[in-house]
């Protein structure tokens, strides 16, 4: 059985990110890869690990979002939504 490698380019090219940002995710332990000489290889089984655990915390954090008020208008009202990462989100009912 062959294990498929990519480069930090070429993940950087999957994410569309910056091959930096791919580097940055490697040193902070958040993307496994292995160093062979100065080159690091990603392998696609680590990359899709990686991706799902991202989509989940996007749903985890859109599942956290409650109302935090609310400001009645004629005939609609509008709430106010904090989300995890702080910023309010507004939604006319």
């Amino acid at each position: 059985m062959t294990e498929n490698f990519l480069t930090s380019e070429q993940v950087a090219k999957i994410l569309q990110v910056h091959p930096f940002t791919v580097l940055k995710l490697i040193k902070s332990k958040r993307l496994q890869a292995i160093k062979i000489g100065r080159m690091y290889r990603i392998k696609e089984a680590d990359l899709e690990n990686f991706t799902e655990s991202l989509s989940q915390k996007v749903e985890d954090t859109s599942a956290k979002r409650k109302p935090t008020g609310v400001a009645k208008t004629e005939g609609s009202a509008l709430r106010i939504i904090k989300s995890g990462s702080g910023k309010d989100h507004f939604v006319i009912e």
